[in-house]
């Protein structure tokens, strides 16, 4: 004859995982403050440390600002009159790759970003503009050999 073996061993450790489990959450009610979880704080110092995916790049550098001593100093704009197309009724002129007519206002693009600006009047040879922020009119003239 046999004898009675225990068939399942794994019955005794799904008890003792069991009453671990329940006498965690007791001692976790009884005391919050000591099981209240720690969160994971980063400090962003600028001048300690580099990117590790772009070594070289400038990113983390700290930026210096400089003061300008000028005030109310116009941005240097860069404009050009590419093209002046139209009837001798309604001309059309293209500054920097936007076409505008006489009286039309709209933004164009620059090498450091947009600038607003207004077409005053078409000549034959040029266009007259005012540019945003800065009171005094423009003249912009065609390329020689156009």
């Amino acid at each position: 004859m046999r004898t009675a073996k225990p068939s399942a061993p794994w019955i005794t450790l799904v008890i003792a995982g069991s009453l671990i489990l329940v006498s965690e959450r007791i001692f976790a009610q009884a005391n919050p403050s000591e099981t209240a979880t720690q969160k994971s704080v980063f400090e962003e110092k600028l001048r300690s440390g580099k990117d590790p995916f772009f070594p070289n790049s400038s990113r983390r550098q700290e930026k210096v600002v400089v003061a300008n001593s000028k005030t109310h100093q116009a941005p240097v704009v860069q404009l050009f009159l590419k093209a002046i197309t139209g009837t001798t009724t309604h001309k059309l002129a293209l500054i920097n790759n936007q076409t505008f007519a006489a009286g039309e206002e709209g933004f164009v693009r620059v090498p450091n970003g947009q600038v607003r600006i207004q077409c005053v009047e078409i000549k034959e040879n040029s266009v007259v503009v005012t540019v945003e922020g800065d009171p005094a009119r423009k003249e912009l003239k065609l390329r020689e050999g156009l």
